[in-house]
């Protein structure tokens, strides 16, 4: 893992852009058609810098940032106009990087450890209430990757997460 203070500086700086992001998209009060396109461009472009990581072995970070990504998607989803289709396919994006960093942890027993306890606090998430299936789904995906990439077992996961 990362140093601890860059981890949380670059999260800080990654929540700002997507802040910002958010900010410079609303008009009104509510991100309309334009500025959803805009903001999914903001967040793809974070997920594609994310991405890059994992060559660096820095699986948590890229981990953590995928999935603050993944939430404001979630939070965004009912509140704002995502009829271009453009939301859906940040969160397609941002599941696959989910995915490819899960598989790339796979050898790192820390980083798949953290990965997998922070994958049950993020589908837990308030985000996603309303998304029982997809947390239940993306939950289940972690959990059934990331104890066979560990040297140890982890409880069952309780229903509903």
């Amino acid at each position: 893992m990362i140093d601890s203070g860059t981890f949380k500086s670059t999260l800080s700086a990654i929540r700002e852009r997507i802040a910002a992001s958010k900010r410079h998209g609303t008009h009104r009060g509510y991100i309309d058609y334009r500025g959803c396109m805009s903001v999914c461009q903001d967040f793809d472009d974070i997920i594609t810098e994310a991405e890059e990581l994992i060559d660096k072995e820095e699986y948590e970070l890229c981990y953590a940032i995928a999935a603050l990504v993944l939430i404001n998607c979630a939070k965004m989803a009912g509140t704002s106009d995502s009829s271009s289709g453009c939301l859906s396919d940040t969160i397609r994006y941002t599941q696959q990087l989910i995915s490819k960093v899960c598989t790339a942890a796979k050898n790192h027993s820390e980083a798949a450890k953290y990965i997998y306890e922070k994958g049950l606090k993020d589908a837990a998430n308030k985000a996603f209430d309303g998304w029982d299936i997809y947390c239940k789904i993306e939950t289940d995906k972690v959990a059934k990757k990331i104890p066979q990439f560990c040297n140890y077992e982890f409880p069952t996961i309780a229903k509903g997460h």
